[in-house]
């Protein structure tokens, strides 16, 4: 057996395991003061954008209709209606007294600088870069020569596919405030269907069935909508935007 250690051997083991715990601790503690504090700014996560910001844009080009004209307030309007229902940032570049090919100068654009018909403002649409681009009204062109016409609707849509490749075009019709839809205005609607097709864009057709109540829902003379009649188009475009996707 081996020989027993005396209480002294014993007691100086004890110390030399002290000294080398306070050692132990000196050192711990120098590592500690020298490891930088993660502050709560560099601790908290990372910024999320607002939902103003990741909206996309959409412009309105159009006639008096998708301007808002008879809307008692420009939220009121129908373009206003889709766009906050959806998320989308509006941007109207509606004018009064215009269509597809057709203007009748800026005295008739309630004295804007620049009344363009829809060909002569895609341009400006496309230099914006829109993730949506929405082509509506165009009553003003039922006047002129039908091929004309669908000639120039077909430009129109050809040259924002052109101009924006990846936005989603949507092509409303042309909505009616007659007893009986017109001949020149059922053109004017196939026309704008066709040519959304040719370019896979969603139509949106306002008189198939008619989405308007001439009674309640536009002016005496049937030239202008009312806030219902605003309403009425939002809901119709609301509806097959949804079908569609």
């Amino acid at each position: 057996m081996p020989p027993e250690l005396s209480s002294s051997r014993i007691r100086g083991w004890q110390y030399v395991g002290v000294i080398l715990l306070m050692a132990l601790a000196a050192v711990l503690a120098v590592l500690a003061l020298r490891t930088p504090a993660v502050s709560p700014a560099a601790s908290s996560p990372l910024p999320t954008l607002s939902a103003t910001e990741i909206r996309p844009t959409a412009i309105f080009l159009g006639d008096a209709s998708v301007a808002g004209a008879g809307a008692s307030t420009p939220e009121a309007r129908w373009s206003a209606v889709v766009s906050n229902a959806i998320g989308w940032q509006e941007v109207n570049q509606a004018r009064p007294a215009t269509a597809y090919g057709f203007t009748v100068g800026p005295d008739g654009c309630d004295g804007a600088e620049e009344c363009r018909s829809y060909s002569e403002a895609i341009p400006q649409a496309v230099s914006n870069a829109p993730g949506v681009v929405v082509v509506g009204g165009g009553v003003g062109d039922p006047d002129s020569d039908p091929l004309e016409v669908a000639a120039t609707v077909k430009s129109v849509y050809e040259a924002v596919r052109i101009g924006l490749p990846d936005a989603r075009i949507i092509a409303v019709g042309p909505w009616s405030g007659e007893r009986a839809t017109s001949d020149a205005t059922l053109a004017l609607d196939a026309a704008v269907r066709s040519a959304a097709e040719s370019v896979e864009a969603t139509y949106v057709s306002l008189i198939t069935p008619p989405v308007l109540d001439r009674t309640t829902m536009v002016t005496r003379d049937g030239t202008l909508l009312n806030d219902a009649g605003h309403a009425a188009i939002a809901a119709r475009v609301l509806a097959t935007l949804g079908r569609n996707g």
